[in-house]
């Protein structure tokens, strides 16, 4: 069953964080506010200089120390915050889908859809520079991380030598302490911020596909998602005319069958067909199960659709009644 919203937010920069905390301030009870980083803020997050703040606060705060001024409003109004997902689809009756690797595809109803994902640089890749003479060449949202990433280590540095001086931590939690965050500052900057855009500039974003193998009905049984990239899809068979909003990609083995929806729904109304033999014969009869088994329920469905897709006796016979 999807969730219906009044108001969906996507994107949870400054743009994104005013537009839902103003949506609920104004009369909007279910608020949702998507992004598809792990932490609020956008870019703000990127400028850890000074001079916001100025105007709105009446003092000078950090892009970080200004979001999170948004970041603690929004969360006393109770907006329900996902973020780490990626919107993949909207469609003009504003059905909003999305994916994450926690929940996997979902799908949303709104009643207005506010876009607010800024903008972002596209790295060497998704520009198709050929060559390694860009090799050294940094955007400016590169530059800017390694520049926070600096400014990062300097302060956990200066932490550690502030908490040895007064006591407040042995030397050896200190320094863990210090090389934690060292290691967790550079895995994000350096290795995990770098990987999701360079992913997200080339081909739009991961996708979470459902694993069908072991049976099941779309979109009601729960299946392990597979997050892949989208472009898989590009050149994937098409088995039916396209994909709606209450149509999944998955991904199926070589030899596995799909049941159209009008067959799977015929075959589950079905009714039941059981067998009574009696024995009259007055002599004992031994029953063995063999090997061999016949459905009688499977070919007697399989005639009825065979006749009603050829337009046979039955399906003439039908209409005339």
């Amino acid at each position: 069953m999807r969730r219906r919203f009044d108001v969906i937010v996507i994107g949870a920069g400054p743009g994104g964080l005013a537009a839902a905390i103003e949506a609920k301030k104004h009369g909007a009870d279910d608020v949702l506010l998507i992004d598809r980083d792990l932490e609020l803020g956008g870019i703000l997050l990127q400028c850890i200089h000074n001079g916001f703040g100025l105007h709105r606060f009446r003092e000078e705060l950090t892009g970080p120390e200004y979001a999170q001024r948004d970041i603690d409003e929004a969360q006393a109004l109770e907006l329900d915050i996902r973020t780490g997902t990626t919107v993949l689809d909207i469609t003009p009756d504003k059905l909003v889908t999305a994916v994450s690797r926690e929940r996997g595809i979902q799908v949303f109803a709104a009643k207005a859809v506010i876009l607010a994902m800024g903008c972002r640089e596209r790295p060497r890749g998704a520009l198709a520079i050929p060559g390694s003479r860009p090799a050294g060449v940094f955007s400016a949202g590169t530059a800017q991380k390694l520049v926070n990433m600096a400014e990062d280590i300097s302060r956990a540095f200066g932490q550690t030598f502030a908490d040895l001086l007064t006591g407040a931590a042995t030397v050896e939690d200190a320094f863990e302490s210090l090389g934690n965050t060292i290691i967790a500052t550079m895995a994000q900057k350096m290795i995990a911020d770098p990987i999701t855009n360079a992913m997200m500039g080339a081909f739009g974003g991961l996708f979470g596909a459902p694993v069908m193998h072991s049976g099941g009905v779309v979109g009601q049984t729960a299946t392990p998602v597979r997050i892949v990239n989208s472009s898989i899809f590009a050149g994937a068979p098409r088995l039916h005319t396209g994909l709606r909003a209450d149509e999944y990609p998955a991904i199926l083995k070589r030899g596995e069958q799909v049941i159209p929806k009008r067959e799977s729904e015929f075959m589950a109304s079905a009714p039941n067909v059981s067998f009574n033999i009696t024995n009259q014969s007055g002599a004992q009869v031994d029953v063995q199960q063999t090997g061999v088994q016949w459905d009688g329920r499977r070919m007697i469905v399989g005639m009825v659709l065979k006749d009603k897709r050829n337009n046979g006796p039955m399906a003439r016979a039908n209409r005339r009644r």
